[in-house]
């Protein structure tokens, strides 16, 4: 895939150096990180100065050019390479103040590079780098621009990779297994469970997905499928025939797994959503969730719709909850697209100014993402696949379109995406609109204190009701009783027995 074919021109406030050496503010048009690499045949007097005032990012590097290169030169060429390759600026200080390459040696510089990146014995593979030339503030620059790699290459049996503005040295076993993965376009949700077998989904999950897919379609090929059927015709079941492996999968686990099959698959995987719109040092109400995808998609939804305001807008002619279109699509794109085998926890969080996400990601691409000219790439296809076929999601890219299309409901400000190492995305809400409903108000208790609650009752008189609830998380009734149900619909909760008007509940 090109670079540049997603990102958002962005106008944003840095600050330059003047003929004094001293900083001041400026409005600045940046190039983004994601297009540098088409600049390397056109890059021009002004794009240049509007890099450097921008600053050292993930694909921008300053370095002196002294009486020759250093080591540290080639480690940040073997990290660009290895991540989205960037661009190398000789002849400037770290924050940007020019220095010079000495013109008289510049070829020479050139030479020594090519050389060292084409000795087997420094460099595993050689990076591609193209040159140029350039006069700026009366000094000559020497810009390397370095292409992203489609091998993982080593400097001096040494691999690195780019993180923000530094050279990393990657060394664990699961950080070069993530950068292959990357290289090769490997799917951590196809990976093969050979011990998985069909006793570890829960079928209640299973039955809700079919009953889903049939709504939508009264002739859907779930409908007479046994789950075992259901699973292989999903592509959650595979055989690996390099390793003759075979198994169900990853995407199986999360999709339909118990929740002690996904902690064992998965220990790192959760959804941190919390709301800071009144306490914003701590938080006014939190949702984590560590179970199948269905029902944290649920889970997520109910939590985070009562936070959100629902301007008026109009769909071919008739009225639709703008809101519930910004939840659906902001929900699907996090569970869907994370990379979840890495150790960050994808996080969603609702404030003053909006609601913004951030997820693990495995792209091809760094930089912001043009909405209107994108070419979407499915993280996780069969993770897709299954959220299309129950109405959890629609066609691929289409859900940072149609945030593209609500924001005007919301905030004269349009969204932002970036993709990365991490996903992150930003809706704007006009802080007028948002505030915390009554039904939050007085629920004083987060929400996972009143799920420990349940459990602590449960551990400690085998049985509970909501009024014992409500007075042990110090909540309403009418909370309780949503905790509970929640509870029941997940299939960790029955009823037990009925005394008066009210139930007792005990594990299921």
């Amino acid at each position: 895939m090109p670079f540049c074919v997603l990102f958002l021109s962005i106008t944003c406030s840095c600050y330059i150096r003047d003929s004094h050496g001293c900083r001041r503010h400026s409005e600045v048009i940046p190039v983004c990180e994601g297009v540098i690499m088409e600049l390397r045949d056109a890059l021009d007097d002004a794009q240049l100065r509007n890099l450097i005032a921008q600053g050292e990012n993930e694909q921008l590097e300053f370095k002196r050019a002294g009486e020759g290169p250093k080591p540290d030169l080639y480690e940040t060429i073997c990290s660009f390479g290895n991540h989205a390759g960037g661009l190398i600026v000789l002849g400037l200080e770290d924050d940007g103040t020019p220095v010079g390459v000495n013109p008289r040696r510049i070829k020479e510089y050139q030479q020594n590079i090519v050389n060292v990146l084409h000795n087997p014995q420094t460099f595993s593979a050689a990076p591609h780098v193209h040159f140029q030339e350039k006069e700026y503030d009366g000094k000559i620059l020497l810009c390397l621009f370095v292409e992203s790699s489609p091998d993982v290459i080593r400097y001096k049996n040494e691999t690195y990779d780019r993180v923000f503005d530094a050279d990393v040295r990657v060394h664990t076993t699961s950080q070069l297994a993530s950068l292959y993965n990357r290289k090769l376009r490997i799917y951590s949700e196809e990976q093969i469970l050979p011990f998985l077998s069909i006793e570890d989904f829960n079928p209640a999950i299973i039955n809700r997905a079919r009953d889903l897919a049939v709504t939508r379609n009264s002739e859907h090929p779930w409908k007479r499928m046994t789950n075992g059927e259901l699973l292989r015709y999903s592509s959650l079941w595979r055989k690996d025939f390099r390793t003759n492996e075979s198994g169900y999968t990853l995407a199986a686990a999360l999709l339909f797994g118990n929740d002690d099959v996904i902690s064992s698959v998965c220990p790192t995987y959760s959804v941190d959503a919390v709301v800071r719109i009144i306490n914003q040092d701590r938080y006014d109400a939190r949702e984590t969730v560590q179970t199948n995808l269905l029902d944290s998609y649920e889970r997520l939804y109910r939590f985070l719709i009562r936070y959100l305001p629902d301007p008026f807008y109009l769909e071919n002619q008739q009225r639709v909850s703008s809101k519930q279109i910004v939840v659906r699509e902001l929900l699907s794109n996090i569970l869907m697209h994370q990379e979840f085998t890495s150790p960050l926890p994808a996080q969603i969080e609702v404030t003053s100014e909006g609601i913004a996400t951030k997820n693990a990601s495995v792209s091809e691409f760094e930089g912001y993402l043009q909405v209107d000219d994108f070419t979407p790439i499915a993280k996780n296809p069969k993770i897709s696949d299954v959220f299309r076929e129950i109405g959890y999601a629609d066609k691929l890219g289409s859900g940072v379109r149609n945030l593209q299309k609500m924001y005007p409901a919301f905030s004269s400000q349009k969204p932002e995406f970036h993709d990365g190492k991490q996903f992150v995305s930003r809706f704007h809400i006009n802080g007028a609109l948002l505030q915390l409903p009554e039904s939050a108000m007085e629920e004083k208790t987060p929400v996972n204190d009143v799920d420990r609650a349940i459990e602590d009752l449960l551990s400690s008189q085998g049985t509970i009701s909501a009024q014992e609830l409500a007075e042990k998380a110090q909540v309403t009734v009418r909370t309780a009783n949503r905790h509970i149900t929640d509870f029941v619909t997940r299939g960790k909760l029955r009823k037990v027995e009925s005394r008066g008007r009210g139930y007792r509940y005990a594990r299921s």
